[in-house]
């Protein structure tokens, strides 16, 4: 019971601990801004992955999942009677975790989509097998549409799916599909848009020349700034360029 002791606070900050606490004010404030930049699916995901943030989030999430699975399992301590109590307590952690990874309460406010994040929760409550199946049909068809927002629609539905296909469909593996659609839900309620923080890069923007035609030069001057590309599932149009549209 000692490591029991240790194990849940570690699991619980892992898991609550919003990635935006620990997110750079450059960041933020481009978060902040709802700039969008148009580029393909898969140059999205690069970009993602290139950002340290994100590979923390993938760990910490693992770690705080792995931990709280351990203690709260009734199997392990023999007590069948805890079962229900156990169950519950994993699935009101999962919601107000996912809740506080998702919305960034700020002004104003916003719907982050937490990928690596929610990847690594549903490897390690779903099992590899149904969230591995799930996860590489929801990003190949988010590739194939070149939408990366599509991931938190598609995964969700692929863990249900895999999740009856291979008999291990149970509540938790509904509580992760659900915490998986959350950014997606969340952006269609409050019509708004889903927003990633990517890597550094040199900004390019579009600017008209007087007589109307359109030339593509670099910003002066170039700096490296982030680059945030915000899907979202509203109505709203907006004009798009190759630069940052506000």
């Amino acid at each position: 019971m000692t490591l029991d002791y240790v194990l849940v606070p570690v699991g619980l900050i892992c898991l609550g601990v919003p990635a935006t606490l620990f997110t750079p004010s450059k960041v933020k404030e481009k978060m902040r801004s709802g700039a969008r930049r148009r580029e393909d699916c898969f140059k999205s995901l690069v970009r993602m992955g290139c950002s340290p943030g994100n590979w923390i989030d993938l760990v910490r999430a693992g770690v705080g999942a792995w931990a709280i699975q351990h203690v709260l399992s009734a199997a392990k301590s023999g007590q069948d009677e805890l079962a229900l109590t156990y169950m519950v307590a994993k699935l009101a952690l999962i919601a107000l975790c996912a809740a506080a990874q998702t919305v960034w309460l700020d002004r104003p406010l916003r719907v982050i989509g937490p990928l690596f994040y929610l990847t690594s929760l549903s490897l390690v409550f779903c099992g590899p097998l149904v969230a591995g199946f799930a996860l590489t049909l929801g990003l190949g068809c988010a590739f194939i549409l070149r939408h990366m927002s599509l991931v938190f629609v598609l995964v969700p539905a692929g863990l249900v799916a895999f999740g009856a296909l291979f008999r291990e469909l149970d509540l938790m593996t509904i509580a992760v599909a659900v915490a998986f659609s959350l950014p997606a839900f969340l952006s269609f309620a409050l019509r708004t848009r889903i927003t990633y923080a990517f890597k550094p890069i040199d900004v390019v923007v579009a600017v008209a020349s007087e007589t109307g035609a359109e030339a593509t030069t670099p910003a002066a001057p170039e700096v490296p700034t982030e680059n945030l590309i915000s899907p979202d599932f509203t109505n709203e149009t907006i004009e798009m360029s190759d630069g940052f549209v506000a």
